[in-house]
């Protein structure tokens, strides 16, 4: 088999090129790994080579086997979620550039697996999470626009950690946070934007 490191989320004209990659060199026969890498399954050891020099060729680089830092995985991003302090996937990008030469050498002592999570809820369900992109600080809450953008029992809700509860502030409806148990997921900002939870400062790996 040869491995080439893909993104996990691909357009259909990559897809497609890697197809006609398999029909070319591998009898149409391909898998992918569980850190989302295409491995390429040949018959014969003469194909092994053209192969690797047309996936280079492509711009796909030959690596993540043995000793080496293997892709990264990572959880949806911003393409599927409106929770994020950050988006995973453009994390796992740039962390990649830098580990090129790790994933195409087995120099390091032993495997490397890194996973990125965008924020603490970890939907991608990792038990070994490296690199964690989240908020650090709890919502800050605007009081004279909760009554009027929010529907606090979908708030309420939302939080995985029931960190939310109801509340009157200066004879209004509104929300609280209890922030002894917050866990800075950002889960109620997308159903009530005045729970503002982006931070430049507080936002980061």
């Amino acid at each position: 088999t040869v491995r080439a490191g893909t993104q996990r989320q691909m357009d259909v004209y990559t897809i497609r090129k890697l197809m006609d990659i398999a029909d070319e060199f591998a009898e149409g026969y391909v898998r992918f790994t569980i850190r989302s890498n295409i491995e390429f399954m040949v018959s014969e050891e003469s194909k092994v080579q053209p192969l690797i020099d047309k996936l280079q060729a492509e711009g796909f680089p030959i690596g993540g086997t043995g000793n080496s830092v293997s892709m990264i995985s990572h959880t949806q991003g911003w393409l599927h979620c409106d929770i994020p302090g950050t988006d995973a996937s453009g994390a796992v990008k740039a962390l990649m550039d830098d580990l090129h030469h790790e994933f195409t050498h087995e120099e390091m002592p032993n495997r490397v697996r890194l996973t990125t999570s965008c924020c603490q809820i970890n939907c991608g369900g990792q038990g070994d999470i490296a690199i964690n992109i989240q908020h650090t600080k709890p919502p800050k809450i605007d009081h004279n626009q909760v009554a009027n953008v929010c529907e606090r029992p979908s708030v309420v809700a939302r939080c995985p950690v029931a960190a939310i509860r109801p509340a009157m502030v200066n004879g209004k409806p509104s929300l609280e946070v209890d922030e002894k148990k917050c866990i800075c997921c950002g889960a109620c900002f997308p159903p009530c934007p005045p729970m503002q939870i982006n931070d430049p400062e507080h936002s980061k790996f």
